[in-house]
């Protein structure tokens, strides 16, 4: 996907793209109408893996974690200073051990699970300000970039802080190391026209 947005974008498709995301999904539709059974199954798995399933995991990790001890950040920056680390202890493994009776599977949450799971209500009401801050660092590094350049980190990105844990995403994701390499990238200047 990043492949084709570098080299097929241009700032002209900008106008093009709520008809493009409106089209896609109107064709998914017909496909789940019109479509054989495996297509409609495959297309209602999708719809349910991205609107479904992650509300269903954010409401575990608030269910489990208003009943259980908070973790206070522990998963994300307390393997640190253990000396064993057992990643079937961490509360993907936990959540999926108690509520889907498979301690094998990883049921990881997005923001809203994880956040609540660190600090309960406090950190929905505090992450989203930290959040901004760092989302307004990456806009600052990618100032005066191309656009593509731009699109394709913002698209990536969008899909690791939906899909995984804040901390996660900063560190072992590389959010801060895109910055600080967006940051030392030339920039774009009427000259590169």
């Amino acid at each position: 996907m990043t492949i084709l947005i570098y080299f097929f974008y241009k700032k002209e498709y900008n106008k093009y793209l709520l008809h493009a995301f409106i089209g896609f999904n109107s064709i998914l539709i017909f496909f789940v109408i019109f479509g054989s059974e495996n297509v409609q199954i495959s297309i209602a798995g999708l719809y349910s893996r991205t609107f479904f399933t992650p509300t269903l995991l954010a409401y575990c990790h608030y269910d489990y974690f208003s009943t259980h001890e908070l973790l206070y950040l522990r998963e994300h920056f307390g393997h640190w200073f253990e000396t064993t680390v057992n990643h079937k202890n961490n509360s993907p493994y936990i959540i999926a051990a108690t509520y889907f009776n498979d301690p094998e599977m990883s049921s990881n949450t997005g923001l809203i699970g994880s956040d609540y799971a660190q600090f309960g209500w406090a950190s929905l009401l505090v992450f989203p300000f930290v959040r901004a801050f760092f989302l307004r660092v990456f806009d600052m590094s990618s100032f005066k970039l191309d656009a593509r350049i731009y699109l394709i980190s913002s698209f990536s990105f969008g899909i690791l802080f939906i899909n995984g844990a804040f901390f996660t995403a900063l560190i072992s994701g590389g959010f801060l190391a895109v910055c600080f390499l967006l940051y030392l990238m030339p920039r774009y200047t009427k000259n590169n026209e």
